[in-house]
């Protein structure tokens, strides 16, 4: 693979350097994000910053769906980097009966936050773009990305941590999926749950723990550490978020809270 040196050490920022603003302002209504566990990887976070930035995102025409890195920074043992992609779009056409075939490159970004220290990968960005930095870094590292996953157990802890009220927050709950139900007295496999402020149902313990349910999804407003209140969705069978914006946007630092408690509960 061809890499100018001058041009990575210009990619290569240094830690003081913010490539995650303070306030981020989603491009659509919600940030979504797909956490990862990170195995095998066997380079340092210099090493690996490097490499990233060696793969620069250089389209040669407008239809050229390829892909690269526009920036790469080390900040301790994580390497914070910003990945675009193009996707083919088809485009048919019809004239006297017959279809014609063309399209256009869709061009897509993720901010992405690799976490040597804790094992972990953060895509912030859609599902189609964390696939394709997905093969990417296999591809060029060796190392593997799989999606976090929960236990069931896990899955509930990470719930009642979340969903449950206490003197200091009063979250409101609108949204569970329970699968995996596994009780020979009952012939449904999953339940699921609408309504506002359901998370006071006394069902929904009976539905995972005597029925040994798994919470796969629950959404609602959640607080979060800087006292925002946000409408937040969370898929646990394939550790992923979605986080709605207010007005001013969703701070950093309680989207890194909220991951953090999501990496921890997975372990």
């Amino acid at each position: 693979m061809y890499s100018d040196p001058t041009l990575r050490e210009m990619r290569i920022l240094s830690s003081s350097t913010k490539l995650i603003p303070s306030r981020i302002e989603p491009t659509g209504p919600f940030l979504s994000i797909r956490l990862f566990r990170l195995e095998g990887m066997t380079y340092s976070a210099d090493k690996l910053a490097k490499l990233l930035a060696g793969i620069k995102y250089e389209p040669t025409n407008s239809k050229d769906a390829t892909q690269g890195f526009a920036d790469a920074v080390v900040s301790g043992r994580a390497v914070v980097c910003e990945f675009i992609a193009g996707f083919r779009v088809p485009i048919y056409t019809y004239k006297e009966g017959a279809r014609s075939s063309s399209y256009y490159v869709s061009e897509d970004r993720a901010t992405i936050v690799i976490k040597l220290s804790r094992n972990t990968i953060e895509v912030r960005g859609s599902e189609r773009i964390a696939r394709r930095f997905r093969r990417v870094l296999q591809d060029e590292t060796g190392a593997t990305m799989e999606h976090l996953s929960f236990s069931a157990e896990a899955a509930r802890e990470l719930y009642d941590s979340l969903a449950i009220p206490d003197a200091t927050r009063k979250p409101r709950i609108d949204y569970i999926l329970i699968t995996g139900i596994d009780d020979p007295r009952l012939a449904i496999e999953q339940a699921e749950f609408k309504g506002t402020d359901i998370h006071g149902d006394k069902n929904i313990p009976t539905w995972t723990r005597s029925y040994k349910g798994h919470i796969s999804r629950f959404g609602g407003v959640l607080h979060y550490s800087s006292g925002s209140q946000l409408k937040t969705n969370i898929n646990t069978e394939v550790g992923s978020l979605s986080i709605y914006a207010t007005g001013e946007g969703i701070l950093d630092k309680d989207i890194r809270w909220i991951v953090r408690l999501i990496e921890d509960s997975a372990k």
